[in-house]
C-alpha cells in the first residue's frame, strides 16, 4: 500500500456507501466508544480500563500528514488504485482532494483520562466532525479506532488485574511490596498479532509495569508518556546455551558469570537437564555467584509451572522434582525470614518463569508459594501472548456508535435498541461523563461537567 495515501484504504468497505446513506442537510455526526459489557472475562472489581487514545491520536496525526503531504505522483497512483477498487464509492476523489485542500482534519476526540478504569456502559471517549462538509468522516473512523484501542484497553485491564494480585500477594509476604512494577515482565512480542500489536500492548503493559523486552514499546512508551523504563535485563536463550555445548553447559554459566559480573543476569537453565542444573551446576558454581554485585535470575522454561517451581508432590519424597525450585535454591544460597514470617532468597538468586504464563497460572503459584511460607518476591513472571493476545473485541463488547447528528439545524439524539438483545442497546445523544465517573446521556448540548478531555482537534498536516 502507498503508505501516504492510507487515509483513503481505513475503513471497512461498507462505510464507502454511507455518505451518501445520511439524511440530506446531515452537518454533524458524533459517537461513543464504549466497553459495553464484560462478557468473557470479569475483572476483579468488575471495572475496565480506558487505555490508548494516546497511541490513536499519535498515529491519526502520522496518518494524516502523510495524506496532506503526499506528492502529486503519489496522489495520482493512490487515487487510481482507489477508483479502480472501489468504483462505487460514494466518497469521490474530489472528497479526498477536499480534505486535503482544507489542510487539517475536521475531527475532534475527548477522552477520558488514559489508564481509567470504569464501569460497564461508560462511554470513555468521542469522536465528532468538526466542518459540517465532513459528517461522513466521523463514523469512516469507527474501524480504525476500534482495532486501535481494543486491544490496549482489554490488555490495561489484564495488567491492572494482574498487578492488584500481586499486589495482594506481596503485601501478605514480603517487605517489599514496592517491587511490583518488576514483578512481570512482558514477553509478549513474538506471540503478538503483528509488530503494531506488539506496540498497542506494550504501551499497555507499562502503564502497570517497568519490565519489558518488547523494545520497540519501550521506545514508544517514552516518545508517548516519557516514562520507560531504563536498561535491558542480559538473558540467555537457548541458542546461547546449545552454542556451548551440552558436555560444557557449567562452563557457559562460568564465563556468563564472568562477562557480566554486576546487575542482573538471567540465565535459561532447562535446556537439557533442569533439575540436574539446579543440583549440580549451580552449587558447583556458588562462590562465584555469591561474589557478583547482582541477581542471577534462573529461568526454567518447560514442564507444569506449578510443579517446576514449588515441586511435585506425586514425584518421589526428597528427589529434587519433590522439592522444586525454591526449596533446592533455598538449600544452596540460603534464605532469610522477613518480619512476616515469609522465605526470602539470598539476593544473589531468583526465578522467573515465562512460559504459557497467563493470570490463572500466576495465581496458582503464588497461592502454593504463600502456602510453602515462601515470599512471592522470589520471582518474576514473565507474560507473553498466552495472555495478551488470547483475547478479542469481545471480551469487554468494545464499540463505537453514533448517538447524535445534527440535520437541517435540528438536534437529533441517535440510539438503537434491539428487541432481540437489549445488551446491544446504545447510548442516546450527547453524553456527559461525571467526575465521579457516572454518566448521563440524552442531552443536546456538551454538559460543561463532563470530565472528558479534548485530545485531538483539527489536527493540521
Amino acid at each position: 500500500m502507498n503508505n501516504k495515501m492510507r487515509l483513503i484504504f481505513l475503513t471497512d468497505g461498507y462505510k464507502y456507501s454511507h455518505k451518501s446513506m445520511y439524511p440530506a442537510g446531515t452537518t454533524k455526526v458524533v459517537s461513543n466508544w464504549t466497553p459495553r459489557k464484560q462478557s468473557y472475562y470479569h475483572s476483579y472489581d468488575t471495572k475496565t480500563v480506558h487505555f490508548g487514545h494516546v497511541y490513536l491520536v499519535y498515529k491519526l496525526t502520522e496518518i494524516f500528514s502523510n495524506f496532506i503531504n503526499a506528492t502529486e505522483e503519489e496522489r495520482t497512483v493512490g487515487y487510481e488504485m482507489y477508483e479502480r477498487l472501489f468504483p462505487n464509492s460514494a466518497i469521490k476523489v474530489s472528497d479526498w482532494e477536499d480534505l486535503r485542500a482544507l489542510g487539517y482534519l475536521p475531527i475532534k476526540i475527548k477522552a477520558l483520562d488514559e489508564g481509567t478504569a470504569v464501569n460497564e456502559n461508560t462511554p470513555v471517549l468521542t469522536i465528532e466532525n468538526t466542518h459540517p462538509d465532513f459528517f461522513w468522516l466521523t463514523n469512516y473512523f469507527e474501524t480504525y479506532l476500534s482495532q486501535t484501542l481494543w486491544l490496549g484497553s482489554t490488555n490495561a485491564t489484564y495488567a491492572r488485574d494482574l498487578r492488584h494480585i500481586l499486589e495482594g500477594f506481596l503485601e501478605k509476604t514480603s517487605d517489599n511490596p514496592d517491587g511490583v512494577i518488576y514483578q512481570a515482565h512482558d514477553f509478549s512480542a513474538r506471540g503478538m498479532a503483528g509488530h503494531e500489536a506488539s506496540l498497542i500492548s506494550g504501551i499497555a503493559h507499562l502503564h502497570y509495569f517497568k519490565g519489558s523486552d518488547t523494545m520497540s514499546a519501550v521506545y514508544l512508551r517514552e516518545v508517548l508518556y516519557g516514562d520507560a523504563p531504563r536498561g535491558i535485563v542480559p538473558a540467555t536463550e537457548h541458542a546461547v546455551m546449545c552454542a556451548g555445548g551440552k558436555d560444557n553447559e557449567m562452563e557457559t554459566i562460568e564465563r556468563l558469570l564472568e562477562t557480566y559480573p554486576t546487575w542482573v543476569l538471567s540465565i535459561v537453565s532447562d535446556t537439557w537437564d533442569y533439575f540436574g542444573t539446579l543440583t549440580n551446576i549451580y552449587p558447583a558454581l556458588k562462590e562465584k555467584i555469591m561474589a557478583r554485585d547482582g541477581k542471577v535470575v534462573i529461568r526454567p522454561d518447560s514442564g507444569n509451572p506449578v510443579d517446576i517451581i514449588c515441586g511435585d508432590l506425586s514425584a518421589p519424597y526428597g528427589s529434587p522434582q519433590h522439592k522444586g525450585s525454591l526449596q533446592l535454591l533455598e538449600e544452596t544460597f540460603g534464605v532469610t525470614i522477613n518480619s512476616k514470617g515469609y522465605k526470602v532468597l539470598d539476593p544473589h538468586v531468583g526465578l522467573i518463569y515465562g512460559d504459557g504464563m497467563n493470570l490463572a497460572m500466576i495465581k496458582q503459584i503464588l497461592t502454593r508459594m504463600d502456602l510453602m511460607k515462601f515470599s512471592t518476591e522470589n520471582i518474576v513472571f514473565g507474560v507473553g501472548s498466552y495472555q495478551y493476545q488470547y483475547s478479542t473485541r469481545d471480551n469487554f463488547s468494545f464499540v463505537m456508535k453514533a448517538t447524535y447528528a445534527e440535520i437541517n439545524g435540528k438536534h437529533i439524539q441517535i440510539f438503537k435498541q434491539p428487541k432481540t438483545d437489549s445488551g446491544k442497546n446504545s447510548h442516546k445523544g450527547l453524553t456527559c461523563v461525571y467526575p465521579d465517573l457516572t454518566w448521563k446521556d440524552g442531552f443536546s448540548e456538551d454538559q460543561p461537567e463532563d470530565i472528558r478531555k479534548v485530545v485531538l482537534e483539527n489536527v493540521k498536516g
